[in-house]
């Protein structure tokens, strides 16, 4: 909330209903090395919904990612902490944006780990309503994780219910009708 007050723009609402999956995840399931947090043998954590950045940003502080100060340079000119996660971000493997997007990313990162038989797990946290689910990029990221039997998990963000769901990303016929 502060750093998207002194920004003077973000988004703190979509933030906040992340909030508690967030540090659910970083806290208490994942595994990642904090002075390392791009290591290839820790897990992994994309954040579909990439317009909630201060919420990653503010969980990598709290971890010791990198100085809770820097959370106050948000979208200043001259700071790596933009709008929406970039890999100049220690810990941020791709930039996000367009809605369902993580879940073909967290997908190849997947199966990057299956063929490197690492045990990196790979967390997506994804805004489960309408626009998300009628992207593209959702249906195909669920045929490939059909295809290749992918399970991740999957943190869903479900708006105006006011409630946020842990699942699982099942192969495709199991998700959807899950959806």
């Amino acid at each position: 909330m502060m750093s998207t007050t002194a920004a003077g723009s973000g988004h703190p609402t979509s933030c906040m209903s992340a909030a508690e999956l967030v540090a659910g995840t970083f806290f208490y399931a994942m595994k990642f090395d904090p002075k390392y947090p791009n290591s290839p043998h820790g897990d992994r954590f994309v954040l579909s919904k990439g317009h909630a950045a201060p919420v990653l940003y503010a969980a990598f502080a709290e971890a010791g990612v990198f100085p809770e100060s820097r959370l106050m340079t948000l979208r200043e000119f001259s700071s790596e902490l933009e709008g929406h996660p970039t890999p100049r971000i220690p810990g941020v493997d791709t930039a996000t944006g367009s809605l369902g997007q993580g879940l073909s990313v967290g997908s190849g990162l997947a199966i990057g780990a299956r063929i490197d038989k690492s045990p990196t797990r790979v967390y997506v946290a994804n805004r489960a309503t309408s626009p998300s689910i009628k992207c593209g990029f959702r249906c195909e990221s669920s045929a490939g994780r059909s295809l290749y039997q992918l399970e991740l998990p999957l943190l869903q963000f479900i708006h105006g219910a006011g409630t946020a769901a842990l699942g699982w990303c099942l192969p495709a016929a199991q998700f959807w009708t899950a959806v």
